[in-house]
């Protein structure tokens, strides 16, 4: 028997499968999306638990609702330093609004991943750090302040 998402990790017939962090199959659907655990019944007593999301360097998120939440509350701070009409501004907190809500609304993560459409759950959790990294850099770029000076004449023609 096989375990994780790739089939490829776990234990192999004889041996024992240990589980040390991850959410049951029966929450993620499976070990790959629309699959049912090997060897799951309602009379097993114990849970499986999705160990790997198959994509190399990326960890299976335990709490996924909760590292959300966090994420998308630390965006909205750090734009709340930025002038509200800056573009980034504008569009980003209309967007990680959007994502809050659907991470308070539902708790399914296989719904939420549809929701998001941003793929596995663990790829929005990477996405989030990325646009938090992003919005501390743009506190420091300060690109809507006024340029130090003037742009070529014929800086945006193209071709040459």
């Amino acid at each position: 028997m096989r375990g994780g998402r790739d089939h490829g990790g776990g234990a192999e017939e004889g041996e024992r499968l240990e589980v040390t962090a991850g959410r049951p199959l029966a929450e993620r659907g499976g070990g790959r999306r629309g699959e049912k655990a090997a060897g799951w019944s309602g009379t097993d007593c114990c849970v499986w638990f999705v160990q790997t999301t198959g994509l190399v360097g990326l960890a299976v998120c335990a709490t996924p609702h909760e590292r959300l939440r966090i994420l998308y509350t630390k965006i909205l701070d750090a734009l709340e330093h930025i002038p509200q009409n800056a573009a980034y501004r504008k569009y980003t907190e209309q967007i990680t609004n959007e994502k809050l809500q659907m991470v308070k609304e539902e708790r399914d993560v296989q719904k939420l991943e549809d929701r998001l459409q941003g793929g596995q759950i663990e790829e929005v959790i990477e996405q989030a750090e990325s646009e938090l990294n992003l919005a501390r850099k743009m506190l420091q770029w300060k690109p809507w302040e006024p340029l130090v000076e003037e742009p070529p004449a014929n800086q945006w023609k193209w071709p040459i």
